[in-house]
């Protein structure tokens, strides 16, 4: 039987498919057996939606501790993730840092 964990991992990104420059954050919460697996999986799901990864904020494996702490938007993903094995959330950043 494989073991598998949850990872809260959060990315700095880059939307490839827009003529100007839309930056974010994606959160994404993935089921894997390692750290590195999950990186790898949520990387493929960042791809496929169009976006480059320029940096990574976090990556932390979840436990019952975190989960009793999330708010409404990461309770959502993580069932998600369940249910799908792998769920992505995106938040866009101003276009210019003096907005």
């Amino acid at each position: 039987m494989i073991c598998q964990s949850a990872y809260l991992i959060q990315f700095k990104t880059h939307l490839l498919a827009s003529a100007s420059e839309h930056a974010g954050i994606a959160t994404v919460i993935v089921f894997a057996e390692t750290r590195e697996i999950a990186q790898s999986r949520a990387g493929r799901l960042l791809s496929q939606e169009n976006h480059q990864i320029t940096g990574i904020i976090r990556l932390q494996p979840l436990n019952e501790n975190n989960l009793l702490m999330f708010g409404s938007v990461l309770k959502s993903l993580y069932c998600r993730a369940e249910l799908y094995g792998a769920a992505i959330h995106f938040d866009s950043l101003p276009a210019c840092s003096r907005c």
